[in-house]
């Protein structure tokens, strides 16, 4: 835990430091924004039908610390890295699920689970619209845009029996999961974007519920959220 804590603050005072760099170079902004993310997941698996997992009572919460590095405020004559970004997250999920009578290959009907996951994700993103979080500049780009990404992300998961509280997997396990999704973001003023999005996570797990299905699907989980990014270069500038 303090490698990762550790981790954190050399990855978030990096950014802040280069952003700062690129500020003073002259440049309109930096090539950097960071900020929270906080939203609901969603687990889908053998456990649950599809309208079980949309059931309201699924949903979970999930936050944690985004960040985002820009090719467009390189402002290069190339036209589609104007329209590329990469981003970071580091978000702790939380998934639930009761079992269904229709659903429940275990002869465990009524089982619960509770799943703690730890996420760590880099992903691409793809703007529609050539997008400026200078919102002012728009020579630059518009400060609204649709956008699509895709990415890898790796995570460490705990799988509990919602009703007695024992490990079921005996400790932590770790896992890989492939990421597709879309949002919209938008600049409210100069430097600051806030953004919603729905990403689908297709895992290398097939116990986040604690029960293996031989010969079956991996599970996945979804992440439905908002999130808030600051450019500070951006809003110190006059």
């Amino acid at each position: 835990m303090k490698k990762i804590i550790f981790g954190l603050i050399f990855i978030f005072s990096s950014c802040l430091l280069f952003g700062q760099q690129c500020y003073y170079k002259g440049r309109l902004s930096s090539c950097f924004e960071y900020g929270l993310q906080g939203g609901f997941s969603q687990y889908k698996g053998e456990l649950n039908g599809f309208q079980s997992a949309l059931g309201v009572g699924n949903f979970h919460l999930a936050g944690g610390f985004m960040f985002r590095y820009n090719f467009n405020y390189d402002y290069t004559h190339d036209f589609l890295a104007k329209l590329f970004d990469q981003r970071c997250s580091i978000r702790l999920n939380l998934l639930r699920c009761n079992t269904t009578a229709e659903k429940d290959r275990y002869n465990v009907n009524g089982y619960k689970f509770k799943t703690s996951i730890n996420e760590i994700s880099a992903v691409m993103e793809y703007s529609f619209i050539r997008f400026s979080s200078a919102y002012n500049a728009k020579e630059y780009g518009l400060p609204i845009t649709p956008y699509v990404f895709g990415g890898v992300g790796g995570f460490n998961y705990t799988v509990k029996d919602a009703s007695t509280n024992i490990d079921v997997n005996d400790g932590s396990k770790m896992a890989f999961c492939g990421i597709i999704g879309g949002g919209a973001k938008a600049a409210l003023w100069k430097g600051v974007v806030v953004g919603m999005d729905v990403g689908l996570r297709i895992t290398s797990a097939d116990d986040l519920d604690g029960k293996i299905n031989v010969g079956g699907m991996k599970d996945i989980y979804y992440y439905f959220g908002a999130n808030v990014l600051f450019n500070f270069a951006q809003i110190l500038s006059e």
